[in-house]
């Protein structure tokens, strides 16, 4: 190994390297052994030299994280006992030469460069790496690839764990094939335009752990297949035209610990098996579909997951309670739903929360004040919904740029940065209890009056009376009268017989034929009675 070496080449030789003057041509004397050249990360510029390929025993080339430019030399075919080429994150531009010689070859990473140019003929070098048989990694993610998907890869070595062909302008379709790479464990073809249904052979990767086909063109039904990937960590099948149910199938990959189905046409109930994937950890993203119904009550077995997105989706019902058993949440996306009813109180377990969006839904009641002692909460979203009540000032609520409350018509109070309306819950109550005081006092003071009068009038009918018919009434008070009787005897309560008019009624004069007996008959006005035991009870409450 090379002492002091500035460019960190490790190399067994028999006679010392020379550098001439890089970014320039590396140059050595007639017996050069470079079995490793490592020039990672030291900002390097310029492009390889065209007879790289001269170092027959080079058996590792990493240039990773520089600033090479230029194509990757033809010769380095030639050199063919190397095992790893490592060119990631440069400057690489136009295509990749045929590597057919490179039989040994175990890992080619290219990606992050500048590599392709848009067209059929951008992977036709693929087919060449099928004579490497022992290839493990290959990693093209990155580049400016075009061209269909070509079929050759499902001739490639069986040895193969990682295959990305990721963030390129590939099209086409993935070959069913695929089934015959029976080793690999990561399939990341993300962000390209691949298109038509995902077959159902990929369920035959039983070692699959990461499968991303997010934002491409994929369409039909999710296969039922997929379940049989039971070792199967992360899933990303977002921003496609899926359509259709999630298939329940799902349920089997126990591993599972991210499921991204967003920006989809799927539809239909969120299956509760999904739910009950305890395994998933890092997010659950159901966002930007057509699912309907209630989120199932299942939720309370995703007790490790940190982000929950249902978003723009049809779901209604209330918020189940069972989300209080997510106790790891950093993020809860609800909004644009037609979620009805108040927050549960058992969502004050998810202490942890930072970002919490229940905007355009349903909801009702009063803003919980456990949300003013979330101390990690960053962001609350609760506008477009109907809730009322007052406001709570501290914690995130005293902070107007961290929360939306908008198009809450009934809430008051808060900070007066929200410039809400003043709470007078209890101004208000005061205000119409003065109100029917004012009406039920001089009410009281008026019937008590005209009580007064009445019975001062008929004790002096009784004095005028010789016969005494009043004294016998006192000594016998309780008088059976018919309402016919009591009727003719006033003359049909006849204006002519009218004493008076007080609060509660009218005041007739009467008198018996039998006996000529005078006495004095109250009518009561039911409407004004039964209005007073209102009054008095409004009073009392």
């Amino acid at each position: 190994m090379i002492k002091d070496d500035p460019f960190g080449v490790m190399a067994s030789w028999n006679e010392t390297i020379h550098f001439c003057g890089w970014p320039g041509v590396l140059c050595g004397r007639r017996h050069l052994r470079v079995v490793s050249l490592n020039l990672t990360s030291l900002k390097l510029v310029g492009s390889l030299p065209s007879h790289i390929g001269n170092l027959s025993f080079l058996k590792a080339l990493d240039r990773r994280n520089n600033s090479f430019s230029g194509n990757i030399p033809i010769t380095l075919s030639n050199a063919t006992n190397i095992v790893y080429i490592f060119a990631s994150i440069n400057k690489l531009t136009g295509k990749v030469p045929d590597l057919g010689k490179l039989e040994k070859l175990q890992e080619f990473t290219a990606g992050s460069n500048h590599l392709g140019e848009g067209n059929v003929f951008d992977l036709k070098f693929l087919s060449s790496l099928g004579n490497a048989t022992g290839l493990e990694t290959l990693d093209l993610c990155g580049n400016n690839f075009g061209g269909l998907l070509p079929t050759s890869i499902t001739n490639l070595s069986r040895n193969l764990i990682y295959l990305s062909l990721c963030g390129n302008q590939i099209s086409g379709f993935i070959p069913s094939g695929i089934s015959n790479l029976i080793s690999l464990q990561v399939l990341l073809l993300f962000q390209n335009k691949i298109s038509e249904e995902i077959p159902l052979e990929i369920g035959y990767l039983g070692n699959l752990r990461l499968l991303g086909l997010i934002e491409n063109n994929f369409f039909g039904k999710i296969p039922p297949s997929l379940g049989n990937l039971t070792l199967l960590l992360k899933l990303g099948l977002g921003g496609n035209y899926l359509h259709d149910t999630i298939p329940a199938s799902l349920g089997k990959c126990q591993s599972l610990e991210l499921l991204d189905l967003s920006h989809n046409n799927l539809s239909g109930h969120i299956p509760k098996e999904v739910l009950q994937l305890s395994s998933l950890s890092l997010f659950l993203d159901l966002s930007h579909n057509q699912f309907i119904g209630s989120i199932p009550k299942e939720v309370r077995y995703l007790k490790n997951l940190g982000i929950l997105d249902l978003s723009y989706n049809s779901l209604s019902g209330p918020i189940p309670p069972e989300l209080g058993s997510c106790v790891y949440l950093e993020i809860l996306n609800l909004t644009n739903n037609n979620l009805e009813g108040p927050i549960p109180p058992a969502l004050a377990n998810l202490r942890g929360m930072e970002f919490l969006e229940l905007s355009h839904n349903h909801l009702i009641g009063q803003i919980p004040t456990f949300l003013k002692d979330f101390k990690f909460l960053q962001n609350l979203n609760l506008s477009y919904n109907e809730f009322e009540g007052a406001v709570p000032t501290t914690g995130i609520f005293n902070n107007t740029s961290s929360i939306s409350i908008a198009a809450n018509k009934k809430l008051c109070g808060g900070i007066p940065e929200l410039k809400l309306p003043e709470c007078n819950t209890t101004k208000s109550k005061k205000k119409n209890s003065e109100g029917y005081l004012k009406i039920v006092i001089p009410l009281i003071f008026g019937i008590v009056g005209l009580t007064v009068v009445v019975f001062i009038l008929c004790h002096r009918w009784l004095r005028r009376q010789r016969k005494g018919p009043f004294p016998n009434l006192i000594e016998n008070p309780i008088l059976r009268v018919s309402y016919h009787s009591l009727f003719k005897c006033t003359n049909g309560f006849s204006e002519e017989n009218l004493l008076g008019v007080g609060g509660f009624g009218a005041v007739y004069k009467g008198s018996f034929d039998h006996d000529r007996t005078v006495f004095a008959v109250k009518v009561l006005d039911l409407y004004t009675v039964e209005l007073l035991k209102v009054l008095l009870l409004s009073v009392r409450c």
